[in-house]
């Protein structure tokens, strides 16, 4: 849930882009992901973003990271 995040115009442009690069650079490599997995992507990118402590390469880097190891375990309970 998102809590009164304030951004201005250039974070927000900076978002859009990063979350644009991720998205395309995600579905390269993970066809199967669809419009739920895209509303958590951006979800965890305004998360990440909120605290305004994180630039946007660590917000990339991290964001990554985070989608492909919940997708990993989301396999994993499947498979089970």
């Amino acid at each position: 849930m998102i809590h009164e995040m304030v951004f201005d115009p250039e974070d927000l442009r900076s978002l859009g882009m990063v979350f644009d690069e991720l998205w395309d650079s995600l579905l390269m490599q993970h066809a199967e992901f669809g419009p739920e997995m895209r509303l958590r992507l951006a979800a965890l990118l305004l998360h990440l973003a909120g605290d305004h402590q994180l630039g946007p390469h660590q917000i990339k880097a991290t964001a990554l990271r985070l989608i492909v190891q919940e997708a990993a375990g989301d396999r994993r309970k499947m498979s089970v």
